[in-house]
């Protein structure tokens, strides 16, 4: 074909054929960022540019100089194929946790509110809310399934109970009725035989009567016998069933209190501790006094850098025993988030938690935490305030903050009161 042939071809023909030739290159290039981004989230990748452009590599997309080049720059790069990618990424990321949350909003209200359900479901919400973490989201996925398994079982068993049970009544009333003929029918029979006893003129006549009254006896025996035993059957695998529901029940409240803990210090977590301010909301209606108070470690950051997150895990491991070991039974100690802590203090003044929190901050200087034998002091920064009736946790929990920092800035390990 000459090109005065292809030039005279309709505009609207070489117009149709390249938007089908863009629309399939975009396909493919969707595709691949799709691979691309699975690619990142199976291997727990952070989503740089550096690490989409390797996982963009790896499912086989196409890489030039340039995209090598604009991947190794940290900004001014927002028309590269990467930076469209990322973004994809963060807003699908964002819409799932979205659904998540609406999910969880559905479930909680249909859910009793003290249910294992509703536990489970708050934390999910506390799981993928601000500043989760893989670690976390990670404990509470284990825990929730280990919670499903438990559910699972539970109500196979419960099924089962129930169909035991169920089998057990008419055998119940089939044996009662048997019984009720049988003892009719004896005792028809007994009456008959004192009957003939007193009407026997000889002894043979009278011994006759006496062995068909005792072979009667016998045979009711073993049919009263016969059903005990199996009625006491069927009662014994009801209890052994019931037996296994009361122990699933006490598994799953166990994996709802676990839902309720922070997996690296054991204390409660932020979940925990609202469900602990519910309570103490209801002590305050009644007339109670209720302390809350905000711990933040001195320079934490500081051990982090200089021996290494696993030496700072185990300093929040130590504060968190040791500050449980200082309060009272009924109330709560919680890792609010990274090296902070709240304990919710009921029954208590403002004057009896201070002095809770001193005592806390001279017997962290006495039991120093060792790391692979090496000494490290611990201090924290105390704000504590006194629960209103119109607070919610986070107003109480801001004007707690607002005093721990007045604590920074009078020096660090020391107690205000807001």
């Amino acid at each position: 074909m000459s090109a005065s042939d292809r030039s005279d071809r309709p505009a609207a023909v070489s117009g149709t054929s390249a938007s089908s030739l863009s629309g399939a290159r975009d396909s493919v290039a969707a595709n691949i960022a799709r691979a691309a981004i699975r690619h990142l989230v199976e291997r727990g990748l952070q989503p740089t540019p550096a690490n989409y452009l390797q996982a963009w590599k790896a499912v086989g997309g196409p890489v030039s100089a340039t995209d090598e080049q604009a991947a190794e720059q940290p900004h001014g790069q927002d028309e590269s194929g990467a930076f469209r990618s990322m973004d994809t990424l963060r807003k699908t990321h964002s819409e799932l946790l979205e659904i998540v949350r609406t999910l969880c909003e559905s479930i909680e209200s249909m859910a009793e509110r003290d249910s294992w359900l509703a536990i489970q479901v708050q934390a999910i919400r506390e799981s993928v809310g601000n500043g989760a973490d893989r670690r976390s989201l990670a404990a509470a996925r284990a825990m929730l399934e280990n919670a499903r398994q438990s559910q699972h079982d539970l109500q196979r068993n419960r099924r089962d109970a129930l169909g035991v049970l169920r089998g057990l009544l008419p055998d119940l009333i089939a044996q009662m009725t048997q019984l009720g003929e049988r003892s009719g029918d004896f005792g028809d029979a007994l009456n008959t035989h004192l009957v003939l006893i007193a009407q026997a003129d000889s002894i043979e006549a009278i011994a006759d009567e006496v062995r068909h009254l005792v072979a009667g006896a016998q045979s009711m025996a073993s049919t009263v016998a016969q059903a005990r035993g199996q009625l006491e059957g069927g009662a014994r695998q009801a209890l052994e069933l019931e037996s296994q529901v009361e122990r699933l029940e006490r598994e799953l409240a166990r994996t709802s209190e676990l839902l309720l803990t922070d997996h690296l210090t054991q204390a409660a977590n932020r979940t925990g501790l609202a469900q602990a301010f519910v309570a103490a909301q209801s002590a305050l209606r009644a007339g109670a006094q209720v302390v809350v108070a905000l711990l933040d470690v001195d320079d934490f950051k500081r051990v982090n850098d200089m021996l290494g997150h696993f030496a700072g895990d185990g300093v929040l491991r130590h504060l968190a025993k040791l500050l449980q070991g200082q309060v009272r039974t009924g109330e709560t100690v919680a890792r609010y988030g990274g090296e902070e802590f709240v304990i919710l203090m009921p029954e208590r003044t403002e004057d009896e938690a201070r002095d809770c929190l001193v005592r806390a901050q001279r017997e962290l200087t006495r039991s120093v935490y060792l790391h692979e034998s090496r000494k490290v002091f611990i201090t924290f920064s105390a704000g504590l305030t006194r629960v209103r009736t119109t607070d919610s946790l986070e107003s109480a929990l801001a004007r707690a903050d607002e005093a721990m920092y007045r604590s920074k800035r009078a020096g660090k390990n020391c107690v205000s009161v807001a």
